[in-house]
C-alpha cells in the first residue's frame, strides 16, 4: 500500500526553490488562479459563488466577473448573471456587507445578488439539525452561517465557488506573522525583522490587545481541561501536539495537511451536503498551489502584508477597499450577542435529563 498522493512532501520540496518575487510571476500567478476559477465553472448544473466580502471570495467572484466579460465558455454554466450568496449583519461588528457591496458594484449588470441575515431564533430552531449536520464539536458559529448561506444557495444553484483555502496557503490568519517573524529572527535576517515588525505593527498591536483583554476581564475563564474525563486526560497527557514555530511555509504545509483546513473542509462539505450542493474551491487548484509553494516568502506576507500576491494579482479587479483590508472576519456570527438571547434554552439543553 503506498500513498495515492505525496503532494503534502512535494510542497516541502518546492519551498527549497523560492523563485524570487516579480511581475512576471505576479502574472504567471493570476494566470494559474484564473485557470482554477474557470475549471470550476464548468457544469452541467448551475453553478454560484459565496461573497463573504473578505480578500479571498471576492477575488473568486472579480475573477469569475472578468471572465464574464471575456464570454468564457465556462461561464454559461452561470447562467446571464453571476448568482453570489452572502451573509450579513447589520449593526454588528461582524457585518461584512459593505465589503460585498463594493465587489457587486464593480461587477454590476453581471451579478445577481442574495443575501440572508441570520438571527438568534433561527440558530434556536435549527440547532438540533446543525448539530447533526457538523457531527462533530466546532471551534465557532461562524459555520452556522455559512449553514444559512447554503440553504440559500441551494434555492438557485447546485453548485458553489468560495474562497476556502487561501487562508491556510497564503498566511491569512495572525498567528502566521509570528512564524514568519521567528523565522527571520533564527535565519539572522535583523534589518528585515524590523521592518516587518514595523509594517505589521497594527496587527500585532490588536492580538496583543485581546489578549491583555482576556487577562483584565472580570470573567473567570474555564480552561478545557477541566471539562475533560480525568481518567481520558491522565491518559493522554504525554501527548503534545507538533509545533512548527520558525518556518512560514512548513507551517502553512502543516495547516493545510493536518490542522486547520481539514476542519474547514469538513464544515464545508457537510454544510453543502446538507442541502445537496456540491462545494468547490478554485484556490486549492493543485497548480495553483505548487506554483505558490514554489515561490519566496514575500509572495506571501511582505511589508506587513499577508496574501501578498493575490492582492497584486487581483488589484485591478477589486476596489481598493478589498485589496487593502487587514481586517479578517470571514463566515463568523455575533455570537456572543446571540448566546445572551439563547441563555435560557442553552440552560434547557445542558439541564435536560
Amino acid at each position: 500500500i503506498s500513498p495515492y498522493t505525496r503532494l503534502k512532501e512535494e510542497l516541502a520540496e518546492l519551498a527549497k526553490v523560492e523563485t524570487p518575487y516579480s511581475p512576471a510571476v505576479i502574472a504567471e500567478y493570476r494566470e494559474r488562479f484564473t485557470e482554477g476559477v474557470r475549471l470550476r465553472l464548468q457544469s452541467e448544473v448551475p453553478v454560484g459563488t459565496a461573497l463573504s466580502g473578505g480578500l479571498d471570495s471576492s477575488a473568486v467572484v472579480a475573477t469569475i466577473n472578468k471572465l464574464m466579460q471575456e464570454k468564457a465558455a465556462a461561464t454559461d454554466s452561470l447562467g446571464e448573471k453571476q448568482q453570489t450568496f452572502s451573509a450579513i449583519f447589520p449593526n454588528s461588528i461582524n457585518d461584512e456587507e459593505a465589503y460585498a457591496d463594493a465587489v457587486l458594484a464593480r461587477c454590476e449588470g453581471n451579478v445577481i445578488s442574495h443575501k440572508i441575515l441570520p438571527q438568534p431564533g433561527e440558530f434556536v430552531e435549527d440547532l438540533e439539525d446543525f448539530v447533526r449536520t457538523m457531527e462533530e464539536p466546532i471551534i465557532s458559529s461562524g459555520p452556522y452561517a455559512q449553514y444559512q448561506v447554503m440553504r440559500e444557495a441551494s434555492k438557485h444553484v447546485t453548485v458553489l465557488l468560495d474562497g476556502q483555502g487561501a487562508d491556510e496557503m497564503m498566511a491569512g490568519y495572525i498567528p502566521y506573522y509570528f512564524a514568519y517573524l521567528r523565522q527571520l529572527k533564527k535565519n539572522g535576517q535583523t534589518a528585515k525583522l524590523a521592518k516587518e515588525m514595523l509594517s505589521s505593527s497594527d496587527i500585532l498591536f490588536r492580538l496583543g490587545r485581546f489578549r491583555l483583554q482576556s487577562k483584565l476581564t472580570l470573567k473567570k475563564e474555564t480552561g478545557i481541561g477541566q471539562l475533560l474525563n480525568k481518567t481520558f486526560t491522565a491518559k493522554y497527557k504525554n501527548e503534545k501536539f507538533a509545533n512548527i514555530p520558525d518556518n512560514l511555509k512548513l507551517r502553512l504545509i502543516d495547516d493545510l495537511f493536518h490542522k486547520s483546513l481539514p476542519a474547514v473542509l469538513r464544515y464545508e462539505d457537510k454544510n453543502t451536503m446538507r442541502f445537496s450542493l456540491e462545494g468547490r474551491v478554485p484556490f486549492l487548484d493543485k497548480e495553483v498551489v505548487k506554483f505558490l509553494f514554489s515561490l519566496d516568502d514575500e509572495s506571501i506576507i511582505k511589508g506587513g502584508w499577508n496574501k501578498h500576491i493575490l492582492r497584486d494579482a487581483t488589484r485591478e479587479l477589486l476596489p481598493e477597499m478589498i485589496s487593502n483590508r487587514r481586517n479578517k472576519i470571514g463566515f463568523t456570527t455575533p455570537e456572543a450577542e446571540w448566546f445572551g438571547h439563547m441563555k435560557e434554552k442553552i440552560y434547557e439543553i445542558f439541564l435536560s435529563s
